[in-house]
């Protein structure tokens, strides 16, 4: 009985997402994370799938509000209708400025980690969660622009294999040039 109202809990889970047993893993962000070169748009390249990011055309544009904190808008194209959401992005620890926190439609802030940019190509961003036995990760490689090279892509993936994370579950986002 137990097993299997542990399954039932699970299952909304393994639908989207990727999760795994224990900790969240604790990757290497970006030290030296500068907000201001990272606001305006970013295009979704490729993410680990999930419940909230089902659509085409996923972008979001990052406007600095103040010194640590910056208004967000995302938009994909779902069944042929434009969707949007509002958030806020602000950095929790001064001393780690790329370990940012993110609450979308005034929910909680969750983490919203950036692992690595250089703010004119590309960006890889993490999050995860506890759920004390176990956790869920989210990861996306964002691009300036509508695609990214093959080879900046592999190599947003082989950073993040690096930090212990599986690329395995990776989609490509498909992106639309007139949107």
């Amino acid at each position: 009985m137990r097993a299997a109202c542990l399954l039932l809990l699970l299952l909304p889970l393994v639908s989207a997402q990727q999760f795994g047993w224990g900790p969240c893993p604790c990757p290497r962000v970006q030290s030296d994370l500068d907000i201001d070169k990272f606001t305006g748009v970013w295009y979704e390249i490729e993410k680990i799938p999930t419940s909230f990011s089902k659509g085409t055309s996923v972008k979001g544009k990052y406007e600095k509000i103040d010194d640590e904190t910056f208004n967000v808008v995302y938009s994909m194209i779902v069944k042929g209708r434009t969707k949007k959401a509002e958030g806020i992005v602000k950095i929790l620890h001064p001393e780690e400025p790329a370990k940012l926190g993110i609450s979308v439609s005034y929910k909680p802030f969750r983490p919203f980690w950036v692992l690595c940019t250089n703010y004119t190509k590309y960006a890889i961003v993490y999050s995860c969660r506890d759920y004390h036995l176990f956790h869920k990760q989210f990861v996306w490689i964002l691009g300036r622009s509508c695609s990214l090279s093959p080879h900046l892509v592999q190599k947003a993936k082989d950073r993040l294999e690096q930090e212990g994370i599986d690329t395995s579950s990776m989609t490509a986002t498909e992106q639309h040039d007139d949107y």
